[in-house]
């Protein structure tokens, strides 16, 4: 059993990929629409003035997107979460949380993903869970190796059974 206070830094890697994330969802806009800006300035400037405006709004739109990412983070899953008590059990997570206490049972997750620094565990396509690998024993991170083994396995199964269908 652990009980830890997940720090922030547990979650860079989550972190870095949603900003990556972001950036790649909605950087080519304001870049596209400056570049239109650039093209248009000597043709039609009035046209020009208006999409380098467009180009600043989804550029700011952009930064703050990003911004938010950290802070989310924090909120629900990092050091403002309050602390949280993990215990392994044989049908799943027995967790405790400033919120309440349950069970999550191994055959209810989506998924386990491995990250450098962590494990997370999905349901219904939400982030549900971080466990940061540091604070478990090799034991434990063993158990969740496996069962992010059997959910690949179990996801393929489920991909052939539709394939076939």
């Amino acid at each position: 059993m652990a009980t830890f206070t997940i720090d922030d830094r547990d979650l860079d890697d989550l972190i870095r990929r949603d900003i990556w994330h972001v950036i790649r969802q909605q950087g080519p806009r304001p870049a596209a629409t400056l570049a239109v800006a650039l093209v248009l300035q000597w043709v039609h400037p009035l046209v020009a003035a208006i999409a380098l405006g467009m180009a600043l709004a989804w550029a700011y739109s952009l930064f703050e997107t990003a911004r938010r990412v950290r802070p989310w983070y924090a909120s629900h899953h990092g050091s403002r979460a309050g602390p949280l008590t993990v215990e392994f059990r044989e049908e799943g997570l027995h967790t405790v949380m400033p919120l309440g206490e349950g069970v999550m049972r191994w055959d209810q997750l989506d998924s386990i993903k491995n990250h450098s620094s962590c494990f997370v565990l999905e349901f219904d396509g939400d982030e549900i869970l971080i466990l940061p690998k540091r604070h478990f024993s090799t034991e434990e991170l063993v158990v969740l190796q496996a069962r992010l083994r059997k959910s690949r396995r179990d996801a393929l199964k489920v991909l052939r059974m539709n394939h076939d269908a």
